[in-house]
């Protein structure tokens, strides 16, 4: 099996085609083709698991592929279903990843915003 992906990009402005190539690893490959050949009851199954040592467990990566091939097959049904857990998985890893606070480029904490003076006294407009 050959696990090279060709993405054909097209800039409209340039006229363009780049073509780009990657490399998915044979393990996710593997995933990829095992969660197609499952019905979908499976592949939602699957997709909501949360523990990566659980040995059902889909990668993202994997669930990407299969909301993806949903999208191009005009299965809007599974794209739906397979949308949940996907987002889910994006919400919590951007929970972990952003901090609460928002610290400026120096990492200090950012005061509030407060509004400029003239938004707050409309006699200044």
């Amino acid at each position: 099996m050959d696990n090279r992906v060709a993405i054909d990009v097209v800039d409209a402005g340039h006229d363009a085609l780049l073509k780009l190539v990657f490399w998915r690893p044979p393990e996710i490959e593997a995933s990829i083709d095992e969660a197609l050949g499952q019905k979908p009851e499976e592949q939602l199954r699957r997709a909501n698991i949360r523990d990566p040592a659980d040995s059902a467990y889909m990668s993202s990566e994997c669930l990407v592929h299969l909301v993806r091939e949903a999208r191009l097959s005009g299965d809007k049904r599974a794209v739906d279903r397979l949308l949940i857990p996907l987002m889910s998985r994006c919400e919590r890893r951007l929970k972990r990843t952003i901090p609460d606070s928002r610290p400026d480029a120096q990492g200090r904490d950012t005061p509030a915003r407060v509004p400029h003076e003239s938004a707050a006294d409309p006699s200044r407009s």
